[in-house]
């Protein structure tokens, strides 16, 4: 678990703060896909993000697959591999994620899950994807937050960031042949355009990669 605060000066993302992160692996068993939770220290109208990546097709995550907050997405894919980058605004009472399908619709899936305060609006964002290297954000304008996130697929690493971007956080999971890796970065009060280089970590495949905004 990743925690710490990092707080925007005034003006742009000023106020915004991260809270902390955890990570969490799937396994296509009974009994091996914990119950994801909201970091600690999150408190009622945090921004909540969750970045996923699975080895197989991911349908039933972004169906009925999740139970507990209602979990918004700002993209999803199912062609290949899952993956996909949510969030939800934090009630302060029902903070824990499960899965309700059979152990045999997810396998080697990956998530981070990451806390922000001092936010109230989505911006925008872009998708980008490629079959080779490494995930590679697209550029957007910037906002008081701004996040980018990696989702690869077949290959277990531990993604660094991109230059000029902060780690929320990074794992991996090897589920027999189903392997997936995903990390998510950030910045607080950039402006402009931004336009993250692709993550490190050397893996070399299937990937996808969303770059996303949010506002105070």
């Amino acid at each position: 678990m990743l925690f710490h605060k990092h707080l925007g000066a005034g003006g742009v993302g000023g106020g915004v703060s991260f809270i902390g992160s955890n990570t969490y692996q799937w396994y296509g068993n009974v009994g091996q896909q914990p119950t994801i939770q909201v970091p600690s220290g999150s408190a009622s109208g945090d921004l909540i993000l969750l970045a996923y990546a699975e080895d197989s097709s991911g349908w039933n995550i972004f169906t009925t697959g999740l139970t507990g907050p209602t979990v918004t997405w700002t993209f999803t894919n199912t062609s290949g591999m899952g993956a996909g980058l949510g969030y939800f605004f934090y009630d302060g009472v029902n903070g824990s994620i499960d899965f309700s399908g059979s152990a045999s619709d997810i396998k080697g899936a990956s998530f981070v899950i990451a806390s922000f305060s001092g936010l109230s609006t989505v911006g925008s964002g872009s998708t980008s994807n490629s079959t080779a290297g490494m995930p590679n954000g697209p550029s957007v304008t910037a906002s008081d937050l701004t996040v980018v996130s990696g989702h690869l697929d077949d290959d277990a690493v531990t993604m660094t960031t991109p230059s000029g971007w902060d780690l929320a956080g990074a794992t991996s999971v090897t589920d027999g042949a189903d392997i997936s890796s995903v990390a998510l970065a950030y910045q607080i009060g950039a402006t402009g355009t931004v336009d993250p280089a692709a993550f490190g970590g050397g893996g070399d495949d299937l990937w996808y990669a969303r770059t996303q905004t949010f506002s105070i």
